[in-house]
């Protein structure tokens, strides 16, 4: 399984932290930002918390990565792409599913499986995360 995706947004997009955290909290997954959220600031590790659990995702941001060419919506101007990696670990799994589809659902992303080429879905990606919640916790 692969331990990345890549949430493909319009720069403007990009939320702030509140309005990340309030997405995550309309999921319903007990998922709190533990660190300071900087999409835009250098590449790096950002802890979460995780029904009260430590876990968190590594978080790169590029800009002039619109998503591949057949996945992309006509006319989008996604050309940020935020990518998040995690190690083993469910929790991680957990935290970069449900901020995809955080994104997604409510900052207009396009969430894309690298080695897959495949498009997410926000509906997919929350099921997942239910499931890794269910499963883990």
């Amino acid at each position: 399984m692969a331990r990345q995706l890549h949430a493909h947004l319009n720069p403007a997009s990009l939320p702030d932290r509140a309005a990340l955290q309030q997405a995550l909290d309309a999921l319903k997954l007990g998922l709190k930002i533990d660190g300071p959220w900087s999409p835009e600031g250098p590449a790096g590790y950002l802890p979460f918390t995780v029904m009260g659990e430590d876990a968190g995702v590594y978080l790169a941001m590029e800009h002039d990565q619109p998503p591949p060419q057949a996945l992309a919506p006509e006319g989008s101007a996604l050309t940020a792409r935020l990518g998040l990696r995690w190690g083993g670990d469910a929790r991680e799994q957990l935290t970069a599913v449900a901020v995809t589809a955080a994104l997604a659902a409510n900052f207009g992303a396009v969430v894309v499986d690298p080695d897959q080429n495949t498009l997410r879905p926000a509906d997919a990606l929350l099921r997942q995360a239910r499931t890794l919640r269910d499963e883990n916790f």
